[in-house]
C-alpha cells in the first residue's frame, strides 16, 4: 500500500466539533475520501493478488480462525504513519493480518474527518489521537478500546534554550490550538511552574510540518515533537536538543495513539476485533526481533532515510504495542483536552473507553 512522504506524515489535530453539528457536506466528502482508500488495499491482499489469489469478500462477518480459510475484512482508518504505528509498518510487510483470519484494508484519511467517518460507518477501527473521546461526547457510536504504545515525545529547543524554565519569555509552535502539541506543551509547561502569559505559541495553519520547518530555521525556540519529526529536525539543525522527555512522565499518554471503534461494528465482531489485537502484539513482537527488517519497512513505507528509521525504530518501538487505557491515564487526558473542549470534562470513562472487547 502506498504511503506518503515525510513532508505529509502525521499531525494529530482535533475530531469534528460536535457529531450532531456534521453537516451533509462534511459526510459526503469523507465518504468520497474513503472510497478513494478503498481502491488501496491491505498487505494481505496484495499478497494474495501477487499469488493469483481471489481478494477476501468484504462482506464476511465475525472473526476467521486462522487456519479456516475464511477472512474477516476490516477497514482501518489511519492518518498516516509516525510515532507508534511501526507495528502497522511491519504487520502489512510480513502478511500478518492474512495470518490471523483478517483482509486490513488501511485507509489513510485527514484528521479532519476520522472521528465523523468512525461513527458513520465508514471505518470499523481507527488508530488516532484521544480525540475521539470529543467525538463520542458528541454522540458519535465510537468507543477507545485501548492504546497502541505512547508516542517518545520529546520538548525540542534551540541551543540557546538551556532548560524547561528558559523558555518563558520565548516563542513555542503548534500546528492548531486544538491539537494534541498544543495539549502537551500547555500541560507540561503548567506542571514545569510555566502558565499561558509566561510564553506564546505560534500556530501553524495546521501543518505540523510547517512547524518543524519553523524549528529548524530558528523562527520558534521550542515545541514537542515525535518521530520521526524529531530525527529530522537534528538532522536540519544539529543545535536543537531536548529540554524535557516529555513520555517519560505520566502526561506522555497524550502522545500516544489510541484504538477506537465503530461500536455498531464492534458489537457484532468481538473476536474479529481480538484477533486484529493478536496480530498487532505479534506484530510487535516481530519488529523488535528483527530490527533490520523491520527498520528497512519502515524507512521504505514512509520514505524516510535509513539512519532517520533507524533512530524512529531504537527509540520508539520499546514503547510499542497495545495496553489497556487505565483510569488515571483517562484523567490526564480529560484533564487536557477540557482545556480546548470544555464539553468533555464530564465524560465518564466507562462512556467512552471500554477495553473488554480487546479483555474480555
Amino acid at each position: 500500500m502506498p504511503r506518503r512522504s515525510l513532508a505529509n506524515l502525521r499531525h494529530r489535530s482535533r475530531p469534528s466539533r460536535r457529531w450532531r453539528a456534521a453537516t451533509a457536506l462534511s459526510l459526503a466528502s469523507a465518504c468520497a475520501l474513503f472510497a478513494a482508500a478503498c481502491s488501496s488495499s491491505s498487505s494481505s491482499s496484495a499478497t494474495a493478488a501477487a499469488s493469483g489469489a481471489a481478494p477476501a469478500s468484504s462482506g464476511s462477518s465475525g472473526a476467521a480462525d486462522a487456519g479456516s480459510g475464511s477472512m474477516t475484512t476490516i477497514r482501518l482508518s489511519n492518518t498516516l504513519i509516525a510515532g507508534d504505528e511501526i507495528p502497522l509498518v511491519y504487520g502489512d510487510s510480513i502478511g500478518i493480518w492474512k495470518k490471523y483470519g483478517i483482509n486490513l484494508v488501511e485507509q489513510n484519511v485527514s484528521t479532519a474527518i476520522q472521528y465523523t467517518s468512525l461513527g458513520a460507518g465508514q471505518a470499523d477501527i481507527a488508530t488516532g489521537s484521544p480525540g475521539s473521546i470529543e467525538a463520542a461526547v458528541g454522540g458519535a457510536p465510537v468507543k477507545i478500546i485501548g492504546g497502541i504504545g505512547n508516542d517518545v515525545i520529546e520538548l525540542l529547543a534551540q541551543k540557546n534554550i538551556p532548560n524547561v524554565a528558559g523558555l518563558k519569555g520565548t516563542t513555542l509552535g503548534s500546528s492548531a490550538p486544538g491539537s494534541v502539541t498544543a495539549g502537551i506543551i500547555k500541560t507540561y509547561l503548567g506542571q514545569q511552574g510555566l502558565t499561558p502569559s509566561d510564553y506564546k505559541i505560534s500556530y501553524f495553519s495546521g501543518s505540523f510540518p510547517a512547524v518543524i520547518t519553523a524549528l529548524e530555521a530558528g523562527r520558534i525556540s521550542a515545541t514537542s515533537a515525535g518521530y520521526p519529526y524529531i530525527a529530522q529536525a537534528k538532522a536540519a539543525n544539529p543545535g536543537l536538543h531536548p529540554v524535557a522527555t516529555i513520555s517519560s512522565t505520566p502526561i506522555g499518554i497524550l502522545g500516544g495513539n489510541m484504538m477506537t471503534v465503530n461500536t455498531n461494528w464492534a458489537s457484532s465482531h468481538g473476536d474479529a476485533i481480538k484477533q486484529f489485537v493478536k496480530a498487532w502484539n505479534e506484530a510487535t513482537k516481530e519488529s523488535k526481533a528483527n530490527p533490520q527488517a523491520a527498520i528497512a519497512a519502515l524507512a521504505k513505507a514512509t520514505k524516510t532515510s535509513t539512519t532517520i528509521a533507524t533512530e524512529w525504530f531504537n527509540q520508539q518501538s520499546p514503547l510499542d504495542g497495545w495496553f489497556p487505557l487505565t483510569t488515571d491515564q483517562y484523567k490526564i487526558i480529560i484533564g487536557s483536552l477540557t482545556a480546548q473542549y470544555p464539553n468533555v470534562a464530564n465524560a465518564q470513562f466507562s462512556s467512552v473507553v471500554d477495553n473488554s472487547y480487546v479483555q474480555g
